[in-house]
Parts: C-alpha cells; structure tokens; sequence
C-alpha cells in the first residue's frame, strides 16, 4: 500500500472591505503648518457604507475618486494610470501633487459643513492649495492664512477655535528656536596664541575672567598668582579631556539620550580629535565620544546598513 502526499503552495489572498466613514473634528493631536482648525476625525459615524466590498473592487472606486480630484486640480491635464493616496510618492520620493497644505479658511469650511454650517463666498480647494504652494515657494518661512471673515457655531465656538489657535502658535513657535529639537552643544573654544604673535591675536584670546570662571566651574582654578597663559593652557586642557555635553546640555538636564538625527554636539565643527585634526567620516564609537552624553546617544552606522542591504539587493 503506497501513500501520496499533496504540496500545496503557500499564498496569501486578501478577503472583503468594510468602509466606514466618520465626521470630522477639530484635531486633538495636529499642528497644521498656520492659523488654527486641525482638521481630525471624531468616533461619530456618519456612514457604515455597504456591507462588504471586494478589494479590487474598493481599490477601482478608491482610483475613481483621486482622478476626480487630480481633474479638479488640473482640468489641462490627463491623470496617471495608477495614483497614490498617501501624502508622499514611494516611488518618487516626492510630495504626492493631489494632496497639498490648505488654508485655513478651507479647514474651517471643510468642519463647517459637517455640521450643516454653510460658508459663504468659500474658495474652492484647489484654488486655495494652490496659492498656497505659490506663497510657500516664494518664502520659506511659515506664514499666518490671508485676513477672512471667521464662522462659528454651537459645536466650534469662537472661544474654543481662538483657544485652540493660541496653543498651536505656541507649539509652533517652540518648535522652531535654536536647539528647539536636540541640542546645540558646542566645546567652549580657548584659543592659545603662538610664540611672538603679538597684539593681532589678542582679540580671540578669551578674556582673564571667563578663563578664570571656567576653571572654578571645573575646580581647577589654581591659588596665588599665575599668569594669563598658564589658565589658558590650563583650561584648554581640561576642555580637551572633557567631553562636549555635560551637566549644561538640555538633553542630559532632562535626563534622555542624544540623537544622531537632531543633536549638533558630535559634528565635526564642533569638535576636533586629540591629533588636531578633523575626522570627515567619524565612526559610531567616535561620535558618541564626542557627544559624552552620560545617558547615552543613539547612532546609526550607514556603511553597515548599505552592506546589509546589498546582500539582499545583490541577490
């Protein structure tokens, strides 16, 4: 008696789509790029939608949908075969052309209206998204919406929409001062001039009591009398040995780690090796030398990524 055995190929295959769609609200958690109604997404259901979709199905209506809106956006021109639905092209890298900033005007219409609030004299959207890209590529810095006339009602009250407007000012002025995201740290810089350099150098010595309040901080401050020179070796010693974020640095006072991608301490500018000379290419170990942060900073080796990834590219 002889058995058979059948090998059946692994798959995946995908089932129905369930759609539903919810009011929109004042969102809790966004800070859009001026003045103020976040647009967010309440719990109120406004639509269960059908029952069950199949995936191509929901995917051809969902293409449906962005060609309508790349022809409202650009009635001259034909949309691509396939569009995304995400802000940002995978395949380009790029900002996706059909989903652009608004104003706020626009935001307050779009909250509005589902509340049964009419707006008028409302621009339509992509006339709006388009001034403001227009705006945005000619200055680069963030700008508050044009003046319009504001609308309330019992739901988005005056109070609440100014109140709201007051903290996202406040997150976004945060947000954008110096050392706002990571820190700034830099090696104080005690210049020690050559041999016989005379008075042309004197203005990037620093001055007798800085040298001296530095090496109090660090109780080196010798007794009796010293001249300027010896405290100016002296200190640029000790800053040397030292490592650039001590009990001064945000990130150690808040007690976190330092992090590659928004600390400025381990740059090369900052900072030069005991050879004197500086590192273009420092590895993981001499980046967080120089930071010295005593909780730690988080690094990435790219070279290791890149030799990671082609195992597999190459393969």
């Amino acid at each position: 008696m002889s058995t058979s055995s059948v090998t059946q190929a692994k798959s995946v295959r995908f089932g129905k789509v369930h759609v539903r769609e919810f009011l929109r609200m004042l969102g809790p958690s966004v800070v859009p790029g001026d003045g103020g109604w976040p647009l967010g997404i309440s719990f109120d259901l406004v639509n269960e939608g059908e029952a069950e979709v199949s995936v191509d199905s929901f995917e051809s209506r969902k293409q449906e949908r962005l060609r309508n809106r790349w022809r409202s956006q650009y009635p001259d021109s034909e949309p691509p075969l396939l569009l995304e639905s995400r802000q940002w092209d995978y395949k380009q890298s790029s900002k996706n052309p059909i989903f652009r900033l608004i104003y706020e005007k626009e935001r307050m219409s779009l909250l509005l209206e589902d509340t049964g609030t009419t707006c008028k004299g409302d621009r339509s959207q992509s006339s709006l998204s388009h001034d403001f890209e227009q705006k945005s590529s000619k200055n680069t810095l963030r700008t508050r919406s044009g003046s319009f006339s504001e609308q309330y009602n019992d739901i988005y009250t005056q109070v609440k929409v100014h109140h709201i407007r007051n903290e996202l000012e406040q997150l976004r002025n945060s947000r954008s001062g110096e050392g706002s995201t990571g820190c700034t740290c830099r090696k104080l810089h005690v210049y020690l001039p050559p041999p016989n350099a005379g008075r042309k150098a004197a203005h990037r010595r620093t001055k007798p009591a800085k040298v001296k309040e530095e090496l109090r901080k660090r109780h080196a401050l010798p007794e009796g009398t010293v001249s300027r020179e010896e405290l100016e070796r002296r200190l640029h010693d000790l800053v040397e040995e030292e490592p650039c974020c001590t009990s001064d640095c945000p990130c150690v006072r808040a007690g976190i780690v330092c992090q590659i991608d928004s600390c400025s301490c381990w740059m090369i500018s900052h900072q030069m090796d005991k050879g004197k000379q500086f590192v273009r290419n420092p590895t993981t170990e001499q980046i967080q030398q120089r930071c010295g942060n005593r909780y730690g900073m988080t690094t990435i080796d790219c070279t290791e990524i890149n030799q990671y990834r082609k195992k597999f590219v190459c393969a």
